[in-house]
């Protein structure tokens, strides 16, 4: 339960990841059009959100600790952490889980599970990942639904910097090089070690244009929507 419950509800819930630059948005958007030009019931709606939401009362918490050098992401990390939990609880709780009973798709530009186990790459101590699960769920409870597919969009980090750096992006400290490094095998880890027993998961590499790596998207997407798409 730590890693949240199966979605009990009877839409889909379907979470896109991956370090920052590679390439989420442009497939959050490309997946967000097929998916409302496939859905044949009129009644079914496609609900994109982002979580941290920099909108949302803890988002703009989040956001702005970021930004400073000795904010609480850096000095006290697990109560940092908790921020996230409250964000995800008021967004659960108010948007997502109402669409999933009216049987929406609901596509989120990350989510709990996956900000929760990056986090385990900034220490070798297991106990640390299973206080930060435990705080979550303390927190979230019945609200911490598990997706019904992840999608992590994996690039190198060196790829992530070097994108970042040709749009003249400014980067916070979550977006220099060695944290990326971290990031990345975090979620590599997170897909070997926790996938096979708790989450239906999909790691789509960088090859190809962002057509080629949509296309490899709705491949496994219109297997696991087809009660949707009829």
């Amino acid at each position: 339960m730590l890693f949240g419950i199966p979605n009990p509800h009877p839409g889909f819930f379907l979470v896109l990841e991956g370090i920052d630059a590679c390439g989420k948005s442009t497939q959050l958007k490309l997946i967000a059009k097929w998916l409302r030009e496939s859905l044949r019931n009129p009644n079914q709606r496609v609900l994109v959100t982002k979580e941290p939401d920099p909108d949302s009362e803890y988002g703009r918490f989040i956001y702005q600790d970021l930004k400073k050098r000795d904010g609480l992401n850096h000095t006290d990390p697990i109560s940092f952490q908790t921020w996230y939990a409250k964000e995800s609880l008021a967004r659960m709780r108010d948007l997502v889980i109402p669409r999933l009973k009216l049987g929406d798709i609901v596509l989120s530009d990350r989510y709990r599970t996956s900000l929760v186990y990056g986090v385990r790459g900034e220490s070798s101590r297991e106990e640390d990942l299973s206080e930060l699960l435990q705080m979550n769920w303390s927190i979230l409870g019945e609200k911490f639904v598990r997706p019904d597919l992840t999608i992590i969009y994996d690039i190198p980090a060196e790829m992530a910097v070097a994108r970042m750096r040709s749009a003249g992006k400014a980067v916070d400290s979550h977006e220099r090089l060695d944290k990326l490094q971290v990031v990345r095998r975090s979620y590599l880890r997170w897909d070997r070690d926790v996938r096979p027993k708790y989450f239906n998961l999909q790691v789509n590499n960088k090859d190809g244009s962002p057509e080629e790596v949509f296309q490899r998207s709705r491949l496994r997407l219109e297997c696991e929507l087809a009660r949707f798409l009829r």
